[in-house]
């Protein structure tokens, strides 16, 4: 039997938090305020989040989780608050660990 890696929903939102919190090259970050679990379907079109800002937070998700969220889900519009990106992530894991 194999016992998957799969990170927690808190793992997922620290990383997100992580990115969203970090001044951008301008000082300006999308965020003052980290994102709370009640907030886990909270979507991304409602902060204040450009793209620079989402794509940032899903190199960094690739790097802590080490793997490629693949294209058709690289938009705000699909991967739209913290839940579904946990879904993206949890099945690349499961994914990753099958093969």
């Amino acid at each position: 039997m194999v016992l998957l890696n799969i990170p927690t929903i808190n793992e997922v939102l620290n990383v997100i938090n992580q990115a969203l919190l970090t001044p951008m090259e301008n000082g300006n970050v999308n965020i003052t305020e980290p994102l709370t679990m009640e907030q886990v379907e909270l979507n991304f079109s409602d902060l204040p989040i450009d793209s620079i800002s989402f794509i940032h937070m899903i190199v960094l998700l690739e790097s802590e989780f080490d793997l490629e969220i693949p294209d058709n889900y690289l938009s705000i519009s699909e991967l739209n608050c913290v839940k579904k990106v946990y879904e993206v992530i949890k099945e690349l894991v499961q994914c990753k660990e099958c093969v």
